[in-house]
């Protein structure tokens, strides 16, 4: 199954958000940290330019 960019994005977004919220209610700061990487590159495939 292949995603484009912004579909992949966006299903890292929505990842990194709910587990950034089990970390911090757990105190797992490993998968804290592992979260926000996820929503940095979440955020980068959605504001990635289509190349043609």
């Amino acid at each position: 199954m292949c995603f484009d960019a912004k579909t992949l994005g966006w299903i890292q977004i929505v990842g990194s958000v709910l587990s950034g919220i089990l970390a911090y209610q757990n105190e797992g700061w490993e998968v804290l940290i592992l979260a926000v990487l996820f929503l940095i590159t979440g955020i980068h495939h959605v504001m990635e330019k289509k190349k043609r």
